[in-house]
């Protein structure tokens, strides 16, 4: 869902947590949840525009052809998911009349995620392997074996429009600037979140950037 983020960085232990922004239950015990109701993650087709409904038929396609003989079981999740986020950039584009979250857009970034996670996942002949440690792709060919694509940048791309970011909140920015400051002596900082969705960390990256610390953001 198209949604407002809180980044909020607390005391001395730089504890940092996203959460959907809902000034009215600022107090609730879920503030940190990234996970909406079942109710609100029931935003159905019917709600859609003509053309972002012929878009996520699209994108169904997609997934289907990709995913219904080698991984049936992932068939109604990814469903929920490509519904989930074209509604969320069908929201987004009736706000800000950004290109970006057009129904064409929109197909052309989920497209993608499915072209990379056949490639990179399921088919065994190019499976990406991580190791103990990663570096991340950030599209440098010299270096990176010929790739010419910056996945972290593409991350960020694809989740920044389930964020409202105009309207979202960086709180604790005095502790932030604390923790980057001892970072840049050599000094340790542990960031410690509440993962709960797999766009978390790509959130994190976001509000950093709108904190003004774009750059640290792609080395945390």
């Amino acid at each position: 869902m198209f949604r407002l983020a809180l980044l909020s960085l607390l005391c001395s232990t730089y504890v940092l947590s996203f959460a959907p922004y809902q000034p009215s239950v600022v107090s609730s015990p879920r503030l940190f949840a990234t996970v909406a109701s079942q109710k609100d993650a029931a935003a159905t087709e019917e709600e859609l525009l003509p053309e972002y409904q012929a878009a996520l038929e699209q994108a169904k396609a997609s997934v289907a052809a990709v995913v219904e003989k080698a991984k049936p079981e992932l068939l109604a999740p990814l469903y929920h998911f490509c519904t989930e986020y074209m509604t969320a950039s069908q929201n987004s584009h009736l706000k800000y009349k950004d290109e970006a979250t057009s129904a064409e857009a929109t197909l052309k970034r989920i497209l993608e995620s499915v072209q990379f996670g056949y490639k990179y996942g399921l088919n065994p002949e190019s499976r990406y392997t991580f190791g103990v440690t990663h570096e991340a792709l950030r599209g440098d060919p010299e270096t990176e074996d010929g790739n010419t694509l910056d996945y972290y940048d593409w991350g960020c791309e694809f989740f920044r429009y389930f964020m409202d970011n105009d309207a979202s909140k960086v709180l604790g920015e005095e502790n932030l600037k604390k923790a980057m400051e001892q970072a840049e002596a050599g000094e340790n900082v542990v960031f410690f979140a509440n993962h709960q969705s797999e766009a978390d960390p790509q959130v994190m990256s976001i509000m950093l950037e709108k904190a003004g610390y774009k750059k640290e953001a792609a080395d945390v």
